[in-house]
């Protein structure tokens, strides 16, 4: 995976931007797994192009989203590319395991306060809150609108 950084993020983001376009969604979910993937190799240099490549791609599908009127959530479920060294007595040592650091959750597009701390189920439930639709009884998350 660190030989094509990029992997196919370039492609999949013209699929998404023809999803946008068709307005036939009011949800799409997508996971760019560069940074996972380049991650898990241990070369900073390539994760570091991987993350520069999903940057690109989300300059266009933010604002094409945004201009139809959605709400665009930017998360993970767990960090990776984060962390690509750690200290293994006196020295430094590569990382390819998943971090356990706090991942982002930035909701663009509208007006809304967002609690300061969630968990990774709590994704699910704010969707659902965004959406409209009731939670169902057995999601025992709570949704990170404040």
């Amino acid at each position: 995976y660190d030989l094509v950084p990029e992997m196919t993020a370039y492609l999949e983001t013209d699929y998404a931007l023809d999803a946008i376009k068709s307005g036939k969604y009011s949800l799409i979910v997508h996971n760019f797994q560069n940074g996972d993937m380049v991650g898990h190799t241990g070369n900073l240099k390539a994760a570091t192009e991987a993350i520069g490549h999903i940057s690109k791609c989300l300059g266009k599908l933010v604002p094409a989203w945004l201009d139809k009127g959605g709400v665009f959530i930017i998360t993970s479920d767990h960090g990776n590319s984060d962390e690509m060294e750690l200290k293994s007595g006196k020295e430094m040592v590569v990382s390819t395991q998943h971090s356990l650091n706090p991942v982002p959750f930035w909701l663009l597009g509208k007006e809304v306060k967002l609690k300061e701390k969630g968990i990774v189920p709590d994704v699910g439930v704010t969707v659902l809150s965004l959406m409209g639709l009731k939670k169902p009884a057995d999601m025992t998350a709570q949704s990170l609108l404040a």
